[in-house]
């Protein structure tokens, strides 16, 4: 089976079992009506709770997605030239790892909880091989020194020049120096931490603006 044939499978499968989360209820991802259940209570939408997860307790769900919206960059800047599904493929073609077929089965579900960096771990279930893949993305995209470790410098400059509030770049400053540094190249703890620094320091109200390039 060529890759993007396992490619399309993926995401289909990827679609289908979101759909059919438990939480959600059946039919097409409703459970009864309008999204409430049978004993008229609104179900538990999981990709929802994970959405707002980083934002403070008080904020509804759209004003959480504006304030993440305005800090998407953070999670961009551990990405490579090449995407977040590009960037593994390249990588793995460079070091001769052929990729798993459950790397192109997970690519829907790692969009949709919005962590496409795990997509790495799935590439191969050799421990060492996805570790040199995502030793190999990183470093695509400059954020790492000659010796593998972080250049915290680099990724300060880069993430608060893209920031769309001046507000929000001593959060996003302080966060990138004092949240603890990822190790084996496992970088979603990291990114995690500082999007929540980000978040809880933008103004959901404010209007974005232009945003500049990452």
């Amino acid at each position: 089976m060529n890759p993007s044939t396992i490619l399309v499978l993926g995401l289909t499968v990827a679609g289908v079992s979101s759909a059919l989360t438990p939480g959600f209820g059946g039919y097409g991802g409703f459970g009864g009506f309008g999204g409430f259940g049978g004993s008229g209570v609104p179900k538990t939408n999981p990709w929802m709770s994970a959405s707002t997860s980083m934002c403070p307790p008080g904020d509804t769900p759209m004003a959480c997605q504006a304030k993440k919206t305005k800090c998407s960059g953070v999670r961009k800047a551990f990405t490579g030239p090449g995407g977040p599904v590009g960037s593994v493929i390249e990588c793995a073609n460079a070091t001769g790892v052929a990729p798993d077929p459950i790397f192109y089965m997970s690519i829907g579900i790692a969009f949709a909880k919005g962590t496409p960096e795990i997509l790495a771990d799935q590439i191969s279930p050799s421990p060492t091989a996805a570790k040199s893949i995502k030793q190999c993305t990183l470093n695509a995209t400059g954020l790492l020194n000659p010796d593998s470790t972080f250049n915290k410098t680099t990724l300060a400059n880069t993430l608060t020049t893209g920031l769309p509030e001046p507000g929000m770049n001593a959060a996003v400053l302080q966060a990138v120096y004092t949240c603890p540094e990822p190790k084996d190249f496992q970088v979603t703890d990291y990114i995690n931490c500082i999007t929540t620094a980000c978040i809880n320091s933008a103004d959901a109200l404010k209007p974005a603006g232009a945003l500049k390039p990452f």
